[in-house]
């Protein structure tokens, strides 16, 4: 049924159809033991959700669907079981700027510090202009005969209203580089900027990540006598029901009362963490914890 959904996907050009089959295919091929065939059909789901984050930049107020960060979390996995920890660490990372920009895309325009009156003010036509355009098209192409030669004037209409408006963009953030990470277009974070964070040995950085039966455990840390930063990824299976259930018996009134209630009632939500990590966690000065 993936299979054919995945065709079927790729013949209508629907990427939200084709990144679900995908990421559903590179499930089914990661329980038939096929890691290469799964990691690639994760990655196309990947690249298929940037296509969509991408194309939504050029719609005002719009983002890629929220749970299409899930082709991340599955891509993760898949990496982190192949032994690939930096990749799966990026993906994480990725995965969070792709859920960051989902949340604030609707209201970026309320996310306007330093922004002067009249380029508000600017934005706000641009965006009102390029609205409209796409509101006509759509509504042309709803009718029992569209107008060929309106939907032409229209397409062109769009192309130069949404050059104007990246235009304008480009602009405000090269005055205002700031307002981007505010928006959720700011720069992903990539292993390779681990060192700057982790600036002093004994340094940790624990990581969580929940794919729908894993949780995905990246822990890098900085060790005395140690040149760089390692790292490290453990996949645990737990199912999304099971470790809604771990958390809540953690967080319920009675196991917050003592100490003691707390740390029996979270015993199997500390669980997902593994032994090994655990105990280089257990040596660390100070650990930097992320959760999903």
């Amino acid at each position: 049924h993936a299979v054919a959904a995945r065709r079927t996907a790729v013949a209508l050009e629907a990427d939200d159809v084709l990144w679900r089959a995908l990421v559903w295919v590179a499930r089914v091929e990661r329980k038939l033991a096929r890691p290469e065939l799964a990691l690639g059909s994760a990655r196309a789901a990947v690249q298929t959700v940037q296509r969509m984050a991408t194309a939504a930049l050029d719609r005002p107020g719009q983002a890629a669907p929220p749970d299409s960060a899930s082709a991340y979390a599955a891509l993760a996995v898949l990496q982190a079981e192949q032994g690939d920890a930096a990749a799966a660490f990026n993906t994480a990372e990725a995965m969070r700027a792709h859920s960051l920009r989902a949340v604030l895309a609707g209201s970026e325009r309320d996310i306007a510090r330093g922004m002067k009156n009249e380029e508000r003010a600017e934005e706000h036509r641009l965006a009102t202009v390029l609205t409209t355009l796409l509101a006509q098209r759509a509504s042309q192409r709803t009718l029992p005969k569209p107008d060929t030669a309106s939907l032409a004037k229209l397409d062109v209409a769009i192309g130069h209203a949404t050059a104007q408006r990246a235009a304008a963009r480009q602009k405000l953030f090269a005055r205002l580089p700031d307002l981007a990470t505010w928006r959720g277009l700011g720069a992903v974070a990539v292993a390779e900027d681990l060192p700057a964070l982790l600036d002093t040995d004994g340094k940790a950085l624990l990581q969580f990540l929940v794919d729908e039966h894993d949780v995905l455990v990246l822990l890098a840390s900085r060790k005395a006598g140690q040149d760089g930063v390692t790292q490290k990824a453990y996949v645990t299976p737990v199912k999304r029901q099971d470790l809604a259930q771990r958390i809540a018996r953690a967080m319920d009134g009675a196991a917050l009362a003592s100490v003691e209630a707390w740390r029996t009632a979270s015993k199997d939500l500390f669980a997902i963490i593994p032994a090994e990590a655990v105990e280089e966690l257990a040596s660390t000065a100070s650990i930097i914890v992320v959760p999903h």
